[in-house]
């Protein structure tokens, strides 16, 4: 008798279809492609500006639908995050209590901040919208340095993640999570 396949399965029993090094190949391009962004955003205001809300938003929400998982491997907010245990000078502090239990709501505001401001600056001011990416990269690259697996990021206060969750709930294509190779019960 055959085994039934599990319709569930965890992020372990997902078949490896791309081999790590290649992940870490694309992650470091998407960082590359974001920082560029941010370098025409200061140097070609209306190009950059054009790229990000005419390309690179309208795509996310479809990328968080069909392949949630895919997002998670090649975002560059998680590459930031993840370079400092990769590289092995992440002090891989537990996060706090509080902190865990709070965090979603830290980043339902920051959603919710983000969308508002761009309303009011992020649409027409290159500078601002510039500024903000590097916050967008820097803070979880801290995150990283600081706490252990995604818990300093993308796993708590990342803005993207309650939208991520909304989403993602039943992707088309399920993509395993490449950064943890076992899990690191860095978050809930």
């Amino acid at each position: 008798m055959a085994v039934a396949r599990n319709r569930f399965p965890n992020y372990l029993e997902l078949p490896v279809r791309i081999p790590l090094p290649v992940w870490w190949v694309i992650r470091g391009l998407t960082y590359i492609g974001t920082t560029g962004l941010i370098a025409l955003l200061l140097r070609r205001p209306q190009i950059g500006l054009d790229l990000f809300w005419k390309l690179a938003i309208p795509v996310l929400p479809l990328t968080f639908v069909l392949l949630p998982g895919l997002w998670r491997q090649v975002c560059p907010m998680a590459f930031a995050n993840q370079l400092p245990r990769a590289l092995g000078f992440s002090r891989n502090l537990t996060l706090p209590a509080w902190a865990r239990t709070s965090s979603y709501i830290g980043a339902v505001i920051l959603f919710f901040g983000a969308v508002i401001m761009r309303r009011i600056v992020f649409n027409y001011n290159a500078d601002a919208l510039a500024a903000l990416l590097i916050v967008a990269l820097a803070f979880p690259y801290l995150g990283g340095v600081i706490f252990k697996g995604r818990s300093g990021w993308c796993g708590t206060i990342c803005p993207l993640s309650p939208l991520q969750r909304a989403y993602g709930q039943a992707p088309v294509v399920l993509v395993r999570n490449g950064y943890c190779p076992s899990c690191l019960g860095c978050q809930k």
